[in-house]
């Protein structure tokens, strides 16, 4: 009788103990939830929106731009090329703007940097020699490219008399030969069309 009550009692162990490991799983997997994906607020920072001009605006601008043009040409209109040529060139680059004269001097190609010196180097094209009339205004002498560009040479506006012992080498002056070299490309300005225009009237070409 006590061994069928102690078959009865661990029966019933057993069987609870089935039952609540069941319990347990479904607890556990009704615990297990999907963790839900947090949305990112941060926002992208986008560059701001480009105003398009209307297609009225930019024939407007065209037409401002293009009056603007034909009342610079119609101002120089009177002069030509190479006179508009210098005086951008010595507005430019000229030591000073306060001069009485403006000299233009065409050089030839093949002409000597210094015509004092036998030895010298000589232009390898044609250049424009441009001075004031004082020795303190100073000189440009340059080449121009034809493309809005020139050629500057650094030669002095005066040459100082030779000494005896000047460099020559290969039969040409070491110096006149440096500053050859030393000639540098420049884009020229438009300017400023009334300042061209009077200055233009102060060119004395050669």
């Amino acid at each position: 009788m006590n061994r069928h009550k102690l078959s009865k009692t661990v029966g019933a162990l057993v069987v609870l103990s089935l039952l609540n490991g069941c319990a347990s799983e479904t607890s556990e997997k009704e615990m297990v939830t999907e963790t839900p994906v947090e949305k990112d607020d941060t926002t992208t920072d986008l560059e701001p929106v480009k105003k398009v001009e209307s297609a009225d605006e930019v024939d407007e601008d065209k037409a401002e731009i293009v009056e603007e043009t034909e009342e610079v040409d119609d101002t120089l209109a009177a002069y030509s090329n190479e006179e508009i040529e210098y005086a951008r060139i010595w507005l430019q680059l000229g030591a000073t703007q306060d001069i009485d004269e403006l000299s233009v001097e065409k050089i030839p190609k093949g002409s000597p940097l210094n015509s004092e010196d036998e030895a010298s180097a000589v232009y390898p094209e044609p250049v424009v020699h441009l001075s004031g009339s004082r020795l303190a205004e100073g000189s440009i002498t340059y080449s121009s490219n034809g493309n809005g560009t020139i050629d500057v040479y650094p030669v002095p506006h005066r040459w100082e008399m030779l000494s005896s012992n000047v460099k020559i080498e290969n039969g040409v002056s070491v110096y006149t030969q440096k500053l050859l070299d030393r000639k540098e490309r420049v884009s020229v300005d438009v300017g400023d069309t009334d300042a061209i225009e009077a200055l233009i009237q102060k060119e004395q070409i050669e």
